[in-house]
């Protein structure tokens, strides 16, 4: 991904956003040139760091007010559940995956998924040089780590029935 759509991508999901009809408000006052200014509250799904990176920069650049937003951002962290956040309108828009949107929306959530932060999965499965995992078929008993969500992924690129266990531990992510 080039700079320019890592820049600019936080300005088209927040520009997206607030042209859906649910998201935001226009009580942010108006623009110089009288356009109505709207407020939009954005939840991350982890404390801050260089992922939202895109988002500081558009903020501290004023990419958000060229285009008539007010942005407020409320970092997560350890246990932070976006989807709840986002239904109860506590959050507008929240940055989440598409795993823990789906389990939301299969349990109800009235959740529709408005954009990709990455053009690629930012997922991998790395090992130590000295006993390499080649292929998916390597990762048949060895212990494998990984965020909420990531076992479902493992056992599809490994091609092993979810009714079978991958390897010998999975520990997920606290987070």
């Amino acid at each position: 991904m080039n700079l320019t759509r890592a820049l600019l991508a936080p300005v088209a999901l927040a520009t997206a956003a607030v042209i859906l009809s649910s998201c935001g408000s226009t009580d942010g006052g108006t623009t110089a040139d009288g356009t109505a200014v709207s407020t939009l509250a954005v939840q991350n799904r982890w404390v801050d760091n260089v992922q939202f990176a895109g988002g500081f920069v558009a903020q501290a650049s004023g990419y958000y007010t060229d285009q008539g937003l007010t942005v407020t951002t409320t970092p997560g962290g350890p246990g932070v559940n976006v989807e709840p956040l986002v239904v109860q309108g506590t959050a507008d828009v929240g940055l989440s995956n598409p795993t823990n949107t789906a389990n939301a929306v299969a349990e109800g959530a009235p959740l529709t998924i408005i954009g990709a932060g990455y053009q690629t999965s930012p997922s991998a499965v790395i090992s130590l040089a000295d006993d390499p995992i080649e292929e998916p078929a390597d990762l048949v008993g060895r212990s494998v780590g990984g965020d909420r969500g990531f076992d479902g992924g493992l056992r599809r690129v490994a091609r092993v029935d979810r009714r079978r266990r991958v390897g010998g531990d999975h520990r997920p992510d606290p987070g």
